[in-house]
């Protein structure tokens, strides 16, 4: 009894800064817990702005990618207009270079020839015409006569060109006997084929009667008959 009557006042003060202590560290306690729940307000808040700035960025690089999408298609769309005007423009080339190089080669032309009697009081002089009986021109023409299968006797003609689809004269002249059937072979070659023609003429009831057949000269296609 006498030792806490001695010590009291010391014992008071050590309780006194017990408690002194144990206040600061509840306010230490305090602090640090008012501290931390800052940083953790400040952190959510950073947190926030930072997704409504990833949030804003993306519905930008959305929009951009909308508009290279939209860049795209209009590119394609623009390239598929693009392809349908070179296909349509290679394709007139095509027709013009066929068209040229056909009117050049005489493509798709032939020709015949036609016996005219001009001269009314005279039945047996006829002269020689050609027709062209295709789209093109033909050019280079030269023409070996046979009459009769008399091959040593023939007349032979050139000319520079044939329009298409015209009947040109000659200033050839063939003279043929009335009373007999006359068989003549005509040798033509121009640029563009080569042609055996094979004609019969008879004169019947003051007329010459004629039958034609025309051959490819290397085929011996039948071409032309009349």
């Amino acid at each position: 009894m006498n030792f806490l009557m001695k010590y009291a006042q010391w014992i008071s003060i050590i309780g006194g800064l017990i408690a002194l202590l144990g206040g600061f560290l509840s306010y230490k306690k305090a602090e640090l817990e008012g501290k931390t729940t800052n940083s953790k307000i400040d952190s959510t808040k950073e947190t926030s702005e930072n997704n409504l700035a990833l949030s804003l960025k993306i519905k930008e690089l959305t929009e951009i990618n909308k508009q290279l999408i939209n860049s795209n298609l209009e590119i394609t769309n623009n390239n598929s207009v693009l392809a349908s005007h070179n296909y349509d423009l290679t394709k007139q080339i095509t027709q013009i270079t066929n068209k040229t190089v056909n009117y050049i080669t005489g493509a798709n032309s032939y020709c015949f020839i036609s016996l005219t009697f001009q001269d009314k009081n005279d039945d047996e002089t006829a002269v020689l015409s050609l027709y062209n009986t295709g789209p093109n021109p033909l050019s280079d023409i030269n023409v070996h006569i046979i009459r009769d299968n008399n091959f040593d006797q023939f007349s032979d003609l050139h000319m520079d060109m044939l329009q298409p689809n015209k009947l040109t004269t000659t200033d050839l002249k063939i003279k043929l006997d009335i009373h007999r059937k006359h068989h003549i072979l005509y040798f033509i070659s121009t640029n563009g084929c080569n042609l055996r023609q094979e004609s019969y003429y008879e004169f019947k009831n003051n007329y010459w009667d004629t039958q034609t057949s025309v051959y490819d000269k290397k085929t011996d296609e039948l071409i032309i008959q009349r």
